[in-house]
């Protein structure tokens, strides 16, 4: 949560690609703060670097789509109000 918070990329590309072949590595990737969050909902709402982080936990395939807040937002919501026009890239 920290190293997506702050948006250090290289931590967070460490931690995926090292973790990326473990059982549980979707689970991990989507541990929720005591808010609900995710790291990359963390991510998308606060460091400067979103959609860097984002790139990388698509790399990864490391996002659960089907997670929401505690508010009931999902990564589209974070995605939508934090990166505009983004997931119009993905599908050109």
């Amino acid at each position: 949560h920290y190293a997506c918070y702050y948006g250090h990329i290289d931590v967070i590309e460490e931690i995926l690609n090292y973790s990326k072949d473990d059982e549980y590595f979707l689970e991990k990737s989507n541990i929720q703060s005591n808010e609900g969050k995710t790291p990359l909902m963390l991510a998308l709402s606060n460091c400067s670097k979103q959609k860097e982080v984002l790139d990388i936990f698509m790399k990864y395939n490391a996002i659960d789509f089907n997670i929401c807040d505690y508010s009931g937002e999902n990564i589209f919501n974070y995605i939508e109000k934090n990166i505009p026009n983004y997931v119009n890239t993905i599908y050109k």
